[in-house]
């Protein structure tokens, strides 16, 4: 496929910017969407190494799309969360108490329910953007590619 372009000067790079802008768009919401989508595959609570459980959708529903620097000279998007846990499922880490001596929970249902008490928990990464991200580079350059093809095509006919 071919697309011939008749140079119309400063409107002809307004419309390039504006198809550039139209494929970063386009790749972040592809991202938010297959972030999203790995989020909801297991409702079960994960093992590690693997996308945490979605018990409520909370996580998954708080994965948005940045498009503030779309108009910017370097224009870019993020996709990424607010929750204060999610980065904690991510990369892993501990977790203390920041003004108690203990961290209080219950685990188990039913029956085998119980309450803790300890000084430290230590959460295995159950990683969600990243292996997203790795497993869709191909396809984020493809959906920018048309993206950009597709606005550069309404530009010039």
């Amino acid at each position: 496929m071919s697309v011939s372009v008749n140079w119309k000067g400063p409107q002809f790079i307004d419309e390039a910017g504006d198809a550039f802008r139209d494929g970063y768009e386009a790749v972040g919401l592809f991202y938010q969407g297959q972030v999203q989508r790995e989020l909801r595959k297991n409702r079960s609570i994960a093992k590690p190494g693997t996308a945490p459980g979605a018990r409520t959708g909370t996580l998954a529903r708080s994965v948005v799309i940045d498009r503030s620097r779309l108009n910017a000279d370097n224009p870019s998007v993020r996709v990424g969360t607010n929750l204060v846990y999610a980065r904690i499922h991510e990369f892993g880490g501990i977790i203390k108490p920041k003004k108690a001596k203990w961290l209080a929970f219950f685990v188990g249902k039913g029956a085998a329910r119980r309450f803790i008490r300890t000084k430290k928990v230590t959460m295995p990464a159950r990683p969600y953007f990243r292996p997203t991200f790795n497993r869709n580079r191909q396809k984020f350059i493809d959906v920018f590619a048309a993206n950009v093809r597709k606005s550069l095509e309404k530009a010039v006919i």
